[in-house]
């Protein structure tokens, strides 16, 4: 209650307002606090609370001003809708951030061999991420989910194929 009355956002539920990246970072920053704090609640059972937190967080930071993303805590509360019983907003909050992942390992697997093996902690950090997105469109029962999977299992496959090369395969791929 007290996040709800003691803290005034203001103007992000205008999809034209400009934030910069300082503001940006706050405002992804608060989600992520949310998130916790519905985290810490659903595990005292206080599942009403968490409703109505929630929803109050997309309503002060919504996606059409505030994207979804994995770094802002936006999968905890895609669980958290999950746990109060509504599984469609929990996928439309998986499925962003599941697309800005699969983006991400798109662009590094696009990359020339020896840049992808340079920047593979990267690349597997999005991979991570895509995982996790998958996991809660699954939990949420999205028809995305089988379609995320199947992506992650192709970008899985075309990393490995980048990173375990053969001997015979390097100079070939040094060379891409």
């Amino acid at each position: 209650e007290n996040v709800m009355t003691r803290f005034a956002c203001g103007g992000l539920d205008n999809p034209n307002v400009y934030l910069d990246e300082t503001v940006t970072r706050m405002c992804y920053t608060h989600r992520r606090m949310i998130s916790q704090l519905t985290s810490r609640l659903l595990q005292e059972g206080k599942k009403d609370k968490v409703k109505r937190l929630i929803a109050y967080a997309e309503k002060v930071l919504p996606p059409t001003t505030l994207p979804h993303n994995y770094a802002g805590g936006s999968l905890e509360l895609a669980r958290a809708w999950i746990a109060v019983g509504d599984k469609d907003m929990a996928g439309k909050i998986a499925f962003p951030v599941a697309l800005t992942a699969a983006e991400y390992v798109t662009w590094y697997l696009s990359q020339p061999t020896k840049m992808v093996i340079e920047n593979q902690d990267d690349c597997l950090y999005y991979i991570y991420q895509l995982h996790a997105a998958t996991e809660v469109l699954q939990s949420a029962g999205s028809p995305k989910a089988t379609e995320m999977i199947q992506l992650l299992d192709t970008m899985n496959k075309a990393l490995q194929s980048k990173i375990y090369v053969t001997e015979g395969d390097e100079e070939q791929n040094a060379e891409e």
